[in-house]
């Protein structure tokens, strides 16, 4: 009986034994697979961070992208409004080689209409008027652009008759422009 009780200590001890070492590789087991779970789910958090991190900068763009349809909207309503307020002018020859722009419907007598630099009009897309400076009085006169500075010099007066057509006597002009 004393063997049986030994071998069966030794069973008890060896299953305990087994049973530790068993709950050892468990743990360790457990360990390993705690590691590589936090390894994963490291590389998984920093997967994200980085994803935000682009969802960001796709949301930067975007909004810049929206900004810049916004100022080519602008300029294109700006162009459209202009080539509309345009098409109430003509560019009328207001003496011999020097135009100007009339707006369509003046039922001002002509010396009293409102002269429109063409070249404002045309390259600043702006109207600009045209004002009248008397240089060396009695000699000249200069129609004005503020704007551009350009200067129609012109030796006679016929640009104020009543009509473009009824000022032919034009023999010089000078245009200047600043």
């Amino acid at each position: 009986t004393s063997i049986n009780a030994r071998e069966g200590g030794l069973v008890d001890f060896f299953s305990v034994a087994l049973k530790s070492a068993s709950d050892v590789v468990q743990a360790m087991i457990a360990t390993r697979d705690a590691a590589k779970f936090n390894a994963q789910l490291s590389e998984m958090l920093e997967s994200l961070v980085n994803a935000r991190l682009k969802t960001l900068e796709i949301a930067e763009k975007y909004e810049e992208l929206i900004s810049q349809n916004r100022e080519l909207q602008s300029r294109l309503d700006a162009k459209d409004q202009w080539v509309a307020e345009a098409k109430n002018f003509n560019l009328t020859e207001i003496s011999r080689g020097m135009y100007a722009y009339l707006h369509k419907d003046n039922s001002m007598p002509f010396k009293q209409a409102q002269k429109y630099c063409v070249n404002c009009f045309d390259d600043k897309r702006s109207k600009s008027l045209l004002q009248l400076q008397v240089v060396n009085p009695g000699r000249r006169n200069v129609l004005v652009c503020h704007q551009c500075t350009t200067q129609l010099e012109l030796y006679m007066q016929a640009f104020l008759d009543e009509t473009p057509e009824a000022s032919p006597l034009i023999t010089t002009m000078k245009v200047t422009r600043g």
